[in-house]
């Protein structure tokens, strides 16, 4: 007679890396901590990613082209952030979207670690869920890395499950539900529409 598995014992191996990553991993193995001046001692990651840390050089390594567009970018985030026109926001995404689909990997798993750095300690809760909302959008166009991916998912099923059925948690569920389905359709061929976009975040 075959031995039963222990009850409630998780052997989904998925579900076991899940549970070992996080996004400030990530960051511990990832960010470009030397180009901060971290290296010299014990690497300040609490306030490399934290909401209210300027960046002045991207967070990954990356080339001469990238680097230049990932400033813009961080830039266009905050725009974002702190736009009250719903129009502007859906412009900013737009352009965000295209950048992404235009330049490399390397800029996409940029774009998605800065929304991840300025969603940790967000004072503001209507700013948070609009980081949250470019993040959904962005999921629907374009993947991050497959290196990259499990981290990602990982962050934003912490962030529903912190979160609950309030509308910030239902659009990090519905983040971490499309990372993996664009990870495997990959990346669209055009930025998206503002009807797009606007449906999206319906």
């Amino acid at each position: 007679e075959e031995q039963q598995e222990e009850e409630g014992e998780d052997t989904n191996p998925v579900s076991a890396i899940m549970s070992e990553v996080s996004f400030k991993e990530w960051a511990a193995k990832r960010f470009n901590l030397k180009s901060y001046g971290m290296l010299g001692g014990k690497p300040d990651l609490q306030k490399l990613t934290a909401h209210d840390t300027r960046l002045y050089r991207p967070l990954l390594p990356c080339d001469a082209e990238t680097q230049k567009e990932a400033l813009k970018c961080f830039d266009l985030i905050l725009k974002y952030c702190n736009s009250e026109d719903e129009n502007n926001r859906t412009n900013i995404s737009i352009q965000l979207c295209q950048m992404a689909l235009t330049l490399s990997e390397q800029f996409r798993d940029e774009l998605y670690s800065q929304l991840c750095k300025q969603t940790v300690g967000c004072p503001k809760r209507e700013h948070e869920l609009r980081l949250w909302q470019l993040m959904l959008v962005c999921a629907c166009v374009f993947p991050p890395s497959s290196q990259f991916q499990v981290y990602l998912t990982n962050y934003c099923n912490q962030k529903a499950e912190t979160e609950g059925e309030s509308e910030l948690g239902i659009c990090a569920a519905y983040c971490a539900a499309r990372i993996p389905q664009v990870s495997v359709l990959g990346p669209r061929q055009n930025a998206p529409l503002p009807s797009e976009v606007q449906y999206t975040l319906r």
